[in-house]
Formats: C-alpha cells, structure tokens, sequence
C-alpha cells in the first residue's frame, strides 16, 4: 500500500457513469485509494464543502449537463476552498490549447488523455500525492522561517552594556583558542631544540674527530712524518753499507728492496692512521644514535 497502511481517497467526477464507475474500480483494485464518484459539478462541490481529507480529485474535462466544466470546478475548490489537493484532468480531447490552460493553472495538475490504462491512473494519482506532500513541507518550512525571521526583526535590541559584553566573550574566546596554539606550538619548538642540543653534547662527548683533523693538519704532524721517513731512510742505507762486504752484490739487492717496501708501507700506514680514526669515530656515532632514546608518543 502506497500510504503505509492508510488509505487514500480519491473524488472522481465524470457526467459518464460508465467511465466513472471504471476509473473508481481501476483506482480501488490497487488497494491504496477510497473512491467517492460524482456524476455533476455541483455534488462533487458540495462533498467537497464537506469533506476536506482527499488526496487527489479526478476529474473529467468536459462535464456535460453541469453548471460549469472539470477546469472551472478545480479552480473553486482551490480557491473558494482553500484546497491544495492535487487535481489529475481526463479527457477524450488531447488539443494543445487544454493542455496549455492546464499548465498556466499553475502545480498540483496533471492531464491523462482517455482511453489509459489502470497503471497510468493509479501511477499518475501517486506521483501527485507525493509530490503535493513535498510541496506542502517546503511550504511548511517556508513559513517556519519567515515566522522565524519576523522574531528576530522584532527582538528587543541589546542594550550597549550586553553588546560590549557579547563582544568581550566572542573576544576572549578567540584569545583563548589563540593561546592554546601558540602554546602548543612552543612545546613542540622546544623539544625539537632540546632534543638538538643534547645530540651535540652527547657527539662533543665522545666524538674525538676534531682533534683528529686538528692533529692531521698541524705542521707537527708533517715533521714527524718527514722526520720518521728521513729516519728510516737512512737506517736503510746504512743496513745496506754494512751488509754489502758480507753478502754478494744479488743478495744485496734483494734485501735491500724487501726492507724498503716494509718502510714505505709503514710510512703509508702512518699517512692513513687520521683517516682511519676518523672512521672509527663514525662508527662511534651510528652507535650512539642507535642507543638513543626515542620520545614517547604522549606527554608525561
């Protein structure tokens, strides 16, 4: 059922008894509508006077043997009744001037030419129903706001001790909300430079890598270096002196050569001993951020 259980009611008006007992059958097999049918205008006027909960009103154009035609009964009940119903026009006739007179009598109407079927009635008759039920809500909501709108014209006005008032609370509201950024926003500054601060401590600590850079680039450290190379370039000249009327000139040589490549790996060893502190000293580090403690994911 169309109307959650309730049924409808529909006034129908032909001047044909024929036609007008088929539309009310078609209408009632669906089980949505109760059917009250009228042959004149006049009678369906009156019942209408009387009766003012129909859903829709189905009426023949021409109504023959009546004082006025289905458009002129339509426009009194609307408006000598003060009725919104929605109103579905038939007619054998289908010329356009009917369906332009029907369309300039504003919403709520709708035409179905004769002959149609008992699904174009009972479909057409729901779709006004419906749509007269939205229209009545929008104006409901309508009126609503207006009512709502006129309160508000006509409100007391607001002395100018309540407006400095509701100025100074929108105000401190606002201050209020600001605050709470700014705050929030300096406690995370905070810890981010706190957080800083004791990495460089943490790497000033045990990181040796800048008196490693200093020792690797100070004249002394290039003394030294010249000094041990002079060093050792002597002491093998000398080995190679005293050994040279004990072993043949071959022999010699072969030691020679052995003892030089000693020497200048252990120079080449000590060129490299910064850069390999220093690379230990990395490795200090990536140790050292591993074994820092990661913030905890709320405050204390």
């Amino acid at each position: 059922m169309a109307n959650g259980g309730i049924k409808l009611k529909a006034l129908v008006v032909d001047d044909s008894r024929a036609a007008l007992e088929a539309v009310a059958k078609q209408l009632q097999d669906f089980g949505s509508f109760d059917v009250f049918g009228f042959e004149t205008a006049e009678e369906a006027f009156e019942h209408a006077e009387e009766v003012d909960d129909f859903s829709v009103f189905v009426i023949d154009v021409n109504l023959t043997g009546s004082s006025m035609n289905g458009l002129t009964l339509a426009s009194q009940i609307r408006h000598t009744l003060d009725r919104s119903t929605p109103v579905l026009f038939i007619s054998g006739d289908d010329d356009e001037g009917l369906q332009k007179k029907i369309r300039r009598m504003g919403d709520g109407y709708a035409f179905l030419k004769k002959p149609f079927s008992a699904e174009q009635l009972y479909d057409t008759c729901i779709a006004l129903v419906n749509s007269s039920r939205q229209l009545a809500k929008i104006e409901s909501m309508q009126c609503l706001l207006k009512k709502a709108v006129k309160a508000w014209e006509e409100r007391p006005p607001l002395s100018s001790e309540e407006l400095k008032q509701a100025i100074h609370e929108e105000q401190t509201s606002i201050c209020e909300a600001k605050s709470v950024e700014i705050l929030k926003a300096a406690e995370v500054k905070a810890e981010t430079k706190a957080e800083t601060v004791i990495d460089n401590k943490i790497k000033e600590a045990v990181r040796p890598s800048s008196l490693i850079d200093a020792f690797k680039n100070s004249a002394q450290f290039k003394i030294i270096v010249s000094l041990l190379a002079v060093l050792i370039a002597g002491f093998v000249a000398w080995q190679g002196v005293t050994h040279k009327t004990t072993m043949g000139n071959k022999e010699k040589l072969i030691v020679v050569e052995e003892r030089q490549r000693t020497i200048q790996q252990v120079i080449i060893n000590l060129r490299d001993l910064p850069d390999q502190m220093k690379a230990q000293n990395t490795k200090i580090d990536s140790i050292l951020t591993k074994m820092k403690p990661k913030p905890s994911s709320g405050n204390p």
